[in-house]
């Protein structure tokens, strides 16, 4: 949905709930926690979802301008040596320039994506990206395999994102995209409303990111080359797994914060079920289906794939359990606008990297064992907290979304090792 530089990155979000907010009619950006708040009206703020526009276009021209800036500085300094070695340093460089204006487009082309998204059609833009991606693949490999130029293959890997920048304007402009004036806009003061709340959450993205790809880092220190690669490959893989167990609540915020802004809690909740319920599905299924499929992939490859053992998968999957588990609770919190994911995410890197210090060892195993206690200490309980005292949403509720994947996840772990 978002580029890559973007995808865990708070900004979208954020700005999504925004206008999630004005579609239902509210008059406020900043959430609807407070006790005096007035439920949204229903009928969308014209006013407010057309300083918003041009708000979001301001915004992420801003970004792409910045992308371009450090992708030509730092960038290029990072993957000069590597052009260099490649035997085609002139065609990478011009491939490298194709690629830092089709991301720029692709951060600008967000302001529609992200209004549009606010205002509910959530599968119309997923489906575009998906057919973008699609097609730009397609027709990249296939001149390759007819005419291979590197450069050539970059530019239609690119090209159909410019297709579906004018494709989401013309969209956002039926369901009423209307900028207002630079004037009215400042009148918004939505640096206020969102640069804070973009800090704290990518400062919280960031350690995310530190706690689960940083293990991989550390464990290149001390481990063996294939077994460093296997787990490598294994925490790319539950990355995939995530992303897809997580899609089902990105797909119902929009909704949410609708909810929200209207105050209509029982059905906010009830949709809010139902997304995690469908998440943990996706995850129960894919944890034992990876590993089956790599030992079947493995009888057609002339080289193996190499992986970790069902145990440490297990132990893996378990911390990601409580990981996905967790992150399902504070992505619903986050419906509020309300960004704690520099206190979440801070506190359980350090006591990750506290725990793993304390053990003295750098067994592989030690990575998962010390993800979950972490995340048991704090990560869980107290994003679980967030949504219960706020939104009502029970324990209770868990065992009909949480205990049976969960089960099912143990039990086919325990079956595979056994086989």
């Amino acid at each position: 949905m978002f580029p890559p530089v973007f995808r865990n990155f708070p900004l979208p979000t954020i700005l999504m709930h925004m206008v999630s907010y004005a579609h239902a009619g509210s008059t406020k950006l900043g959430g609807h926690m407070a006790g005096d708040a007035k439920a949204a009206s229903g009928e969308p703020n014209l006013q407010l979802l057309s300083q918003l526009a041009r708000g979001l276009v301001v915004t992420f021209a801003i970004c792409a301008a910045v992308w371009v800036v450090l992708a030509a500085t730092v960038g290029t300094f990072v993957i000069w040596r590597p052009l260099q070695v490649s035997g085609i340093p002139l065609d990478g460089l011009i491939a490298w320039c194709v690629f830092i204006l089709a991301s720029s487009c692709r951060l600008y082309m967000q302001a529609y994506a992200t209004f549009l998204l606010g205002t509910g059609f959530v599968a119309q833009v997923r489906r575009l990206e998906a057919i973008n991606w699609t097609i730009g693949g397609l027709v990249s490999a296939a001149s390759l395999a007819v005419f291979p130029n590197f450069i050539l293959a970059m530019a239609l890997l690119q090209a159909p994102l410019f297709f579906n920048l004018v494709l989401l304007r013309r969209k956002a402009i039926v369901e009423g995209w209307q900028p207002a004036s630079a004037e009215k806009a400042r009148d918004l003061n939505l640096r206020k409303e969102l640069l804070p709340r973009a800090v704290r959450g990518g400062f919280g993205a960031f350690m995310s990111y530190m706690v689960i790809y940083g293990s991989a880092l550390m464990y290149a220190q001390v481990g063996e080359g294939e077994d460093v690669a296997a787990f490598a490959f294994a925490l790319n893989i539950f990355g995939i797994v995530s992303q897809l167990t997580l899609a089902p609540m990105f797909g119902a915020l929009p909704t949410l914060s609708r909810l929200l802004a209207q105050r209509n809690m029982a059905a906010q909740n009830a949709l809010a079920q139902s997304a995690m319920f469908r998440g943990m599905i996706i995850y129960a299924l894919a944890v034992p289906a990876v590993p089956v499929g790599i030992y079947v992939a493995n009888l057609f490859l002339p080289v193996p794939l190499i992986f970790v053992d069902i145990k440490l998968w297990g132990l893996l999957a378990i911390a990601n359990f409580l990981f996905r588990y967790g992150a399902m609770h504070l992505h619903y919190y986050t419906v509020t606008n309300d960004i704690r994911w520099h206190i979440v995410d801070g506190i359980n890197a350090t006591l990750f990297l506290s725990l793993l210090a304390a053990q003295g060892t750098m067994s592989i195993y030690a990575f998962p064992i010390c993800q979950a206690i972490a995340l048991v200490m704090f990560y869980v309980p107290y994003a679980r907290r967030l949504t219960w005292l706020h939104f009502g949403f029970g324990l209770r509720r868990d065992l009909a979304y949480a205990a049976g994947p969960a089960v099912f996840v143990v039990l086919s772990l325990v079956l595979l090792e056994l086989i």
